[in-house]
C-alpha cells in the first residue's frame, strides 16, 4: 500500500483452542472415555495484581525488563482423583502466540497449589497481562480455565524519549511522477516495543509509518526502520520540500523532531 498524493502539493493467559476428538466407535485403545471428569480449578489468588514503574525500586529494573515476583495459588480438584498437574501461563498486552512466561504449580495443604515465580515485564510494554491457571489429569484431559490480570502502568513521561536516528527519503532527488519512500531508522532505550506510532509531515499532513514488514513498503517487521511510501504525481512543481518524522512511546514520550530536505527536480 502506498499512500497518494494530490497533484496540488507533494502533501497529501495462553489462549489456546483446545479440541478434544471423539470417534464414535466402540471402546477401544486410543478412545476417549466420555465418562471422565476433568479437573477443576477454582479461587485463583495471585499478588501483585497491579504496578507501576515510577513506584519500583530502581534495583528491580534490568535492561529493558522490571522483575517481578509473582505469587499464585488456586485450588484443584478432580473427582476421579487423576489430578496430575497444574499450570499457568502469562501473556503480555499485545497478544501472542507464545506465552512471555509459563510454568507449573506445586501442591501444598489440601487442594491448594502454588508458585512464586519471577517474571520480566518488558517495561516498553504497559498494559494488562493475562495470567491463565488451568489443571490437567493423568489422561491428559484439561478442565477449565480462571484467569487474572496484572497491570503493568507508568506514569506519565516514564522513561527515556525514543530517538530518531535517521531519516532517508527515496529517490531524492525526485522526478515526477515516481514513487516516495521514506525510512525512519527509531531507537528507544525501552525497547522497541515500546514504541507506539512514528509519523512524517508533509506540508502540515502527518502519516503513520510501519514497521510491520508488510504495509506502505515496509520489508522487516519490528528492525526500528519505519516506512511510509508515497505515489507522486507527475505535475508537482520542481523545489525543496521537508520531510519531518517524529516517534512516541507508550509512556507518553516523544522524540525530537528531525527535518530533512526532499528535492523535486
Amino acid at each position: 500500500m502506498t499512500w497518494t498524493l494530490p497533484l496540488k502539493s507533494i502533501a497529501a493467559g495462553i489462549v489456546a483452542v483446545l479440541t478434544i476428538a471423539v470417534s464414535a466407535c466402540d471402546a477401544g485403545p486410543g478412545t476417549v472415555d466420555l465418562g471422565a471428569a476433568p479437573p477443576r480449578v477454582f479461587d485463583l489468588a495471585f499478588s501483585p495484581d497491579s504496578l507501576n514503574l515510577s513506584d519500583i525500586d530502581p534495583s528491580r529494573i534490568v535492561g529493558d525488563s522490571v522483575l517481578v515476583d509473582l505469587d499464585i495459588s488456586v485450588s484443584a480438584e478432580d473427582a476421579d482423583g487423576d489430578l496430575q498437574e497444574v499450570s499457568f501461563t502469562i501473556l503480555p498486552p499485545a497478544r501472542v502466540d507464545e506465552p512471555l512466561a509459563a510454568g507449573i504449580l506445586t501442591l501444598g495443604t489440601g487442594d491448594r497449589w502454588s508458585v512464586t515465580r519471577q517474571i520480566a515485564l518488558p517495561v516498553g510494554q504497559v498494559g494488562n497481562y493475562v495470567l491463565t491457571v488451568f489443571a490437567s489429569d493423568a489422561t491428559g484431559l484439561l478442565g477449565n480455565q480462571v484467569r487474572g490480570t496484572v497491570e503493568l502502568a507508568a506514569a506519565q513521561g516514564f522513561g527515556s524519549p525514543p530517538v530518531v536516528e535517521e531519516v532517508v527519503a527515496t529517490p531524492n532527488p525526485l522526478a515526477p511522477p515516481a514513487t516516495l519512500r521514506v525510512i525512519a531508522r527509531v531507537t528507544d532505550e525501552q525497547g522497541l516495543a515500546n514504541i507506539v506510532r512514528v509519523e512524517v509531515d508533509i506540508q502540515g499532513v502527518k502519516y503513520t509509518m510501519s514497521d510491520d514488514g508488510e504495509s506502505l513498503g515496509d520489508t522487516i517487521a519490528g528492525d526500528g526502520n519505519y516506512t511510509a511510501s508515497f505515489s507522486v504525481p507527475g505535475g508537482v512543481a520542481a523545489g525543496v520540500e521537508p520531510l519531518s518524522v517524529q516517534a512516541f512511546d507508550r509512556n507518553g514520550n516523544a522524540s525530537e523532531i528531525v527535518t530533512i530536505e526532499l528535492t523535486i527536480q
